[in-house]
């Protein structure tokens, strides 16, 4: 204990102060900080994780865009107004399937990616046929991909 001497206001006032033993860090403080260094490299490599999982799913999705619209694209043939009511020559007839071939699916890093498109034509409010035809299309892969 060390006793220092100050002088207020004309008066010497007599003030302890306390030493405190500093020889090193104490096991306690050695745990707590190994806690908090787990908790926090934990939340990291969560971060790292689930951001890896996002970015394998954002390719999955832009791999099936962009293999339906290269299955879309040879579809935009048959789209002629000599050909548009001819069933025998126009792909685009109304219920329509197409492209679901299972035994040869679409392998594109190494994910395996399947689909079908359906022709439906198009009505108005009142249920007449408007002369228009909606492709629909599916793709799908293995839900693995998927966060």
């Amino acid at each position: 204990m060390t006793q220092t001497m100050l002088l207020v206001q004309g008066r010497i006032v007599a003030k302890r102060r306390f030493m405190l033993n500093n020889k090193g860090v104490g096991i306690m403080e050695i745990i707590v900080s190994t806690v908090l260094l787990a908790l926090i490299l934990a939340g990291i490599v969560n971060i790292f994780i689930s951001g890896r999982r996002h970015i394998a799913y954002s390719l999955s999705r832009m791999a099936g865009g962009e293999l339906g619209k290269h299955f879309l694209d040879p579809l935009q043939m048959h789209v002629r107004q000599d050909t548009w009511d001819d069933t025998a020559t126009n792909s685009l007839v109304v219920n329509t399937v197409g492209w679901n071939d299972p035994a040869n699916p679409q392998i594109i890093n190494n994910v395996s990616y399947s689909g079908n498109y359906r022709v439906t034509s198009v009505n108005d409010s009142g249920g007449n046929d408007l002369g228009l035809r909606r492709v629909q299309l599916t793709v799908s892969w293995p839900p693995n991909n998927s966060p």
